[in-house]
């Protein structure tokens, strides 16, 4: 029995993955090591590959012989499919290999479908055990990547350039190594061929710039791979708040210079884009992570100083690091302190102490130098953080009962003061302490025995101590509001509350009991029930000073209470537990931030219980803090996270400095030299028109002194003129603005029961529109701006009742009917012709927004048909179980493009053959208008849905960006027209130019303030310089 094999090959006995292990093990075994390599790996040939068909002997006992192989390969390689899923063998062997074996001897070779769906859960992640901030060991699911290699081409590509990695995996070399040597090795043997037979250089020479060709085809192949990767990568380190890192990467994506041959691939375009916040207007917010401090080890806690200046971490592994946040420079790193770090707190904006079990050691934050050092020559200061700043002085206490009041310029001992237990009891253990906010009295809480607590204040100046009497109820927490209000929290603890046991939340409702005490007298002033139902993380009291109330958070609520009564003002459930509460502005209404990283905030216009909430910040939250932008780290995460505040791309420029937005715009429509914009200004309705491009001129129109606005509609731009539909009761007209002049003219359309009207005029200036005629009969009215007449068209008696405005295709001349049944009208005959729909079709709701000529493409929302000129049904294509919100034929007539609800964006033939799939961004349930823009010079399509514009990749279907706030892209000037707030907070109308990748770059680069991937990261993902 063979007792070594270079790799085990595991996979399913399908077709498919049985001709892509027969090529593996075929190439490994077959596969040339060059002689330099060989010598610097010591291995000279892949000799065996185990595949159960071939090397299995005559014997009944199969399991031996596999668990033989397994535990004697070097390697385990997977097959990976849509049919590996079904095996029952691969986990078993996968299993066994690990026994004796890592992940990190595991290979995986996909044959199709996507890593994430073929390749076994069990190679994708990887368990390891850390503690958490309680000690306790807990088990944390850590995503790996296997090495993979691509058969998912043609067999013959994919042994040329994927068979190598899995070599290199087996033989311990780089892919590049072994690729450089093999293509040395190639080019050694054509030049002695060349040398041997100069008879017939010419066809070696042919061979070798063919060879050449196919080398640097493949080498860019690679390259753009690579790009590829990379570009995903930095999109997944977005996600995750990286920007920094993202930036970084993407920018590792993209040619170097001028003479750097990895291509430009829209993937890496549509991550620098997102990564640089390019096109993103100011909306009066815009919070974004701007920057990240990096720990070795994943951190306790951080503090900021008051100033927002610096920021000091501290980690798991007792490293402390000093960081200015205005030039992100690391001003002090200490990694050999030797005890360990109990709690750290800023003096001042330049100073900061750290203490352990019996010292403190105060830095100067903006030097990095150590101040002063004071050491507690018996005892111990206390574990929790029960340090408080006073203004030239430091409270702390100890684990026996002193409060010590050390200078804080100097770190001389100043005075102590001793809590006797006599005023207590015996047993008394102290949890925490807190100076009154006058310096004059030190509250403080603990527990008697096992299941008793109190709390109390004493006076600092007379020594007097106030105790509350011992309650059953654990005292959570205390707080100085002010000098005259202490506030008090406290719980009942037994097993049945809200908890957190590993990924499991068991949740309750636990009530808590809140006390305004007076520390005069320890007498209550008011008490109050709390609830909540949510795992707490964090908690405690917050000062609302402006409204003279307080708000008590646990869990997931938080409840703000009249601070003199005690009245319940408003209770906030926002469904997730809270971790920070603050009001930077100072306007009394308090701001709250999550474990999900939602930016939460009171509606009280709505109700006093209901809140505005958007997600802004990272998952899994642990520790907020609010100055000057929001600072947060998560769960075991190893970095601080910096959100700015109002982020957004600056290079933005108004098209008026006169003309603001100052209400919804209901229509708008670009034409070549102007944008019509209809809003409602005091309840007027208002046509803004802004000049674009060498149109300089802007200007507003009052279209009624008291109409209705939700009335009127932009019908087009036509010679200079803005055509505006009014729709009043049964009478239709047509108000016509001159661009130039602002003069606006009205004309009667119909007077007949007019409805439904188009919502656009095309440049044909055709208008088409139903009404009933003097007999109450629908017909088809096709008015022409130009003519200024209308061609009216007897509709069939059994059309029925419009169910939506008709659609006029320029290209055919033709009108598509809805109906009770729908009919294609030939405008020129004046005939009809009825849509053969299928059987069970629930009505049109889509429809091909232009038509290839011959073709019509229509939608009920489960399926797609495509007509011809006579409504007949050519192909039919299932929808994929998400209804289409817009569709277009490419400009070769030859593709239908759609959009679904879902994002998905689809190309198919115009034979009804899927030919491929992307994503675009999409208004969640959107049932507007859409519509395509083809810049076939540059290979882009745009998509306009409402103010949301997609730019897509023609060739890849890559969405390059999505811009909101957008009324779409001007092709003229090729820039982007948005509405944004000024410096002033007035929403205006603007635009942006559209940037090209080497501004991009230019701004990845000003953004990332020079700073490179570091060597680890570029490792990590295969970056070599």
């Amino acid at each position: 029995m063979i007792d070594h094999y270079n790799a085990f090959i595991s996979y399913k006995h399908a077709p498919e993955d049985t001709r892509v292990a027969e090529a593996v093990q075929r190439g490994l075994e077959h596969f040339h090591i060059p002689a330099k390599i060989k010598s610097s790996t010591g291995m000279k040939k892949i000799d065996r590959i185990f595949r159960d068909k071939d090397e299995l002997p005559i014997t009944s006992d199969l399991s031996e012989t596999i668990a033989n192989a397994l535990a004697h390969s070097d390697y385990l390689i997977v097959i990976c499919s849509t049919n590996t899923k079904e095996s029952a063998w691969v986990p078993r062997e996968i299993e066994y290999f690990l026994r004796f074996h890592t992940k990190k001897d595991i290979f995986t070779v996909l044959v199709n479908g996507e890593p994430q769906d073929v390749i076994p859960e069990m190679l994708l992640y990887e368990d390891r055990y850390v503690l958490d901030q309680n000690g306790m060991q807990q088990r944390v699911r850590i995503p790996i990547e296997p090495l993979s290699c691509d058969f998912r081409m043609p067999l013959k590509k994919a042994e040329k350039v994927e068979l190598p990695r899995l070599a290199c995996g087996l033989i311990g070399c780089s892919y590049d190594e072994l690729m450089n040597r093999r293509r040395q090795y190639r080019m050694r043997r054509v030049m002695l061929a060349t040398a041997a037979a100069f008879s017939v250089s010419l066809a070696f020479i042919s061979y070798l710039l063919y060879s050449r060709h196919e080398i640097n085809k493949n080498y860019l192949s690679s390259l753009r791979n690579q790009s590829k990767y990379l570009a995903n990568e930095s999109e997944n380190l977005l996600n995750d708040e990286q920007r920094i890192t993202a930036l970084q990467l993407v920018l590792e994506a993209l040619p170097k210079d001028e003479n750097d041959p990895r291509p430009i691939t829209p993937e890496a375009i549509s991550a620098l884009t997102e990564g640089t916040l390019a096109y993103e207007t100011n909306d009066g917010v815009n919070i974004h992570a701007t920057w990240n401090y990096i720990m070795p080890n994943y951190i306790e806690d951080f503090k900021v100083s008051s100033d927002s200046s610096t920021i000091t971490i501290r980690d798991a592994e007792n490293v402390l690091g000093i960081w200015s946040t205005r030039t992100h420079e690391q001003i002090l790193y200490l990694d050999k302190i030797g005890e360990k770090i109990n709690g750290m707190e800023y003096l001042s904006e330049k100073s900061l102490v750290f203490w352990t079990d019996n010292k403190i050691i105060c830095y100067d934050t903006i030097s990095g130098k150590m101040l002063w050092e004071y050491t507690l020559k018996e005892g111990a200061f206390l574990l929790q953080e029960n340090l408080t700043v006073s203004d030239s002085s430091l409270f702390i206490a100890t684990e026996d009962l002193r409060f010590i009041e050390i200078d804080s310029s100097t770190g001389e001992a100043k005075n102590e003061y001793h809590l006797d237990k006599k005023d207590i009891q015996e047993d008394f253990l102290l949890s925490e302490a807190k100076l009154s906010p006058d310096g004059t009295r030190i509250a403080f809480r603990g527990n008697v025995g096992v299941f008793e607590y109190v709390y109390g204040v004493m006076d600092i100046d007379t020594g007097d101590v106030r105790i509350s009497d011992p309650i059953e109820e654990f005292v959570r927490h205390i707080e100085w509001i002010d000098d005259t209000n202490l506030m008090v929290s406290h719980i009942y603890v037994d097993f049945n509350g809200s908890m957190s046991i590993g990924d499991l939340d068991i949740l309750s409702e636990d009530h808590s009991t809140i006390l305004c005490v007076d520390p005069a007298t320890l007498e209550d002033r008011w008490t109050a029930d709390f609830a909540c139902t949510g795992v707490t993380l964090n908690g405690g009291f917050f000062n609302l000073a402006k409204t003279g109330s307080v708000v008590y958070y646990s869990g997931n609520v938080a409840t703000t209470y009249d601070l003199a009564t005690g009245e319940t003002l408003y209770v906030h459930n926002v469904n997730s537990s809270i971790i920070d509460v603050s009001d930077r502005d100072g306007d009394g209404n308090p701001l709250y931030i999550t474990e999900h990283g939602d930016y939460t905030y009171p509606a009280l216009n709505v109700s006093d219980r209901s809140v505005y909430s958007k997600k802004y910040f990272a998952e899994d939250l642990r520790q907020v803090v609010v100055n000057e932008g929001v600072y947060v780290r998560q769960f075991l995460g190893y970095e601080v996270i910096y959100y700015g505040v109002g982020v957004y791309d600056d290079n933005w420029k108004p098209l008026s400095d006169d003309i603001a937005i100052t209400s919804y715009s209901t229509d708008y429509y670009m034409g070549e030299d102007t944008l019509a914009v209809l809003t409602e200004e005091d309840d007027i309705p208002v046509l803004s028109l802004f000049g674009l491009g060498d149109n300089k001129k802007s200007s507003q129109v009052k279209l009624s002194k008291d109409d209705s606005f939700s009335q009127y509609s932009i019908l087009g731009i036509k010679d200079n003129k803005v055509q505006v539909g009014h729709l009043e009761s049964s009478r239709y007209e047509l108000i016509t603005v001159d661009i130039s002049t602002s003069d606006m003219e009205t004309e009667e359309i119909s007077n007949s029961y007019a409805s439904l009207i188009s919502s656009r005029v095309d440049d044909s200036g055709k208008m088409v529109y139903v009404f009933k005629d003097d007999h109450l009969k629908y017909k088809l009215g096709l008015y022409d701006l130009e003519t200024k007449k209308t061609n009216s068209i007897a509709l069939p008696e059994d059309a029925g009742y419009p169910t939506k405005a008709p659609l006029y295709f320029k290209d055919s001349n033709s009108v598509y009917f809805f109906g009770a049944k729908e009919y294609i009208i030939d405008v020129k005959e004046g005939t009809s012709e009825e849509v053969d729909v299928p059987s069970q079709w629930i009505g049109t709701d889509c429809i091909s927004e232009n038509s290839n000529g011959e073709l019509i493409a229509l939608s009920d929302g489960k399926r797609i048909i495509l007509l011809d000129k006579e409504g007949k049904v050519i192909v039919k294509i299932d929808c994929p179980g998400i209804a289409p919100v817009g569709m277009s034929f490419t400009p070769n007539g030859k593709e239908l493009l759609v959009v679904y609800g879902d994002g998905g964006l689809y190309w198919y033939s115009v034979e009804g053959i899927f030919k491929k799939k992307s994503r675009a961004s999409v208004y969640y349930n959107s049932t507007g208008k859409v519509h395509f823009d083809y810049d076939t010079d540059n290979g882009i399509i745009y998509i306009q849905m409402s103010m949301l514009t997609d730019m897509i990749d023609m060739d890849s279907g890559v969405e390059f960006t999505h811009i909101v706030n957008c009324y779409g892209h001007h092709d003229k000037t090729d820039t982007f027209i948005t509405q944004s707030y000024d410096t002033k907070k007035t929403v205006k109308v603007g635009y942006y130019p559209h940037y090209t990748v080497d501004e991009l770059i230019d701004m990845a680069q000003e953004i990332t303030d020079g700073t490179k991937l570091s060597d680890e990261l570029k490792s990590q993902y295969g970056i070599e310089d």
